[in-house]
């Protein structure tokens, strides 16, 4: 499982450690020593490549495929700068945005695109963006979209700390961990101490590390660790600025609570008759295939 190297990829190997990945989707990494700590059955648990440790996974199907989704469909001014220039149309948005205060203006957006798992299972549930005005632009939107990606990680930690997986900082992994304006954002939105690892592919790390043990050429995961994982940024967060998001956040949960009886709407009823201009249901619709 990439997340469970991953977790190994970045020293989440004990109790008391967090981790989050930020690629096409997003997923929560906490290391646990017990593996029925969560009754509820909300937060799929698996055998940690740690000896004697659990690995608890929430994750959210659309992370930075959020952001990706924007730029292939409103960034093409910056797609084109970045065929021509080499600047990457991630960096132009992600510099867009940080002119925007936190909160975008009151701009909220749910990141749902491809339904949600946790902390609430709700595979129907749909991307938002609410309370968008005529003096909102796409610097708000992609500013809303980083945000948003930092609410779901906030709402998945607080799960965790339920069932007394807290920790006093997080490790951060993943494409969304190159940038600096995320990671803040992430550290804010959740109060915690938001750490990088020199190399942001940390399931390859990982992978390397276990392949060191089974050769030999390390006695255990601690000695491997120690050699491989090594930190690169520390962002902490900014009291005043946690307190600004603390508003937004609740705006954000409740807008997630308050739609999820219209999220069904999505899904055609499948008795409903089809005729000219009615969509197919989703289940039928072409899928792309993303990388």
């Amino acid at each position: 499982m990439d997340q469970g190297a991953g977790a190994v990829g970045v020293g989440n190997l004990a109790p008391g450690i967090l981790s989050e990945s930020t690629g096409g989707a997003l997923a929560v990494q906490a290391s646990i020593d017990r593996s029925d700590r969560d009754a509820s059955g909300r937060i799929p648990v698996y055998v940690h490549s740690a000896p004697g440790t659990y690995l608890y996974c929430p994750v959210c199907p659309t992370g930075g495929m959020a952001l990706t989704w924007f730029r292939d469909r409103f960034g093409q001014p910056e797609v084109a700068r970045e065929r021509a220039e080499g600047v990457s149309a991630y960096d132009q948005l992600t510099g867009m945005a940080a002119g925007v205060p936190p909160g975008a203006d009151g701009l909220i957006m749910l990141p749902h695109l491809s339904g949600a798992f946790s902390p609430e299972y709700e595979p129907a549930a749909r991307g938002v963006f609410f309370g968008f005005t005529l003096g909102h632009g796409r610097e708000h939107f992609v500013r809303a979209t980083l945000e948003a990606v930092a609410f779901t990680l906030r709402r998945n930690l607080e799960l965790l700390e339920g069932i007394g997986a807290s920790a006093e900082e997080v490790r951060s992994h993943g494409g969304g961990a190159r940038s600096a304006l995320w990671n803040q954002i992430k550290a804010d939105v959740c109060s915690l101490p938001v750490v990088t690892l020199q190399g942001t592919e940390a399931a390859v790390r990982g992978d390397a590390m276990l392949a060191g043990v089974a050769s030999g050429s390390f006695s255990d995961l601690d000695q491997a660790c120690a050699a491989a994982v090594r930190p690169e940024a520390r962002y902490e967060p900014h009291l005043e600025t946690h307190a600004a998001y603390e508003a937004t956040y609740r705006r954000y949960v409740e807008l997630f609570d308050s739609l999820r009886s219209l999220f069904r709407w999505t899904e055609p009823p499948l008795a409903a008759p089809e005729g000219p201009g009615r969509p197919a249901p989703l289940s039928q619709w072409p899928r792309e295939d993303v990388t």
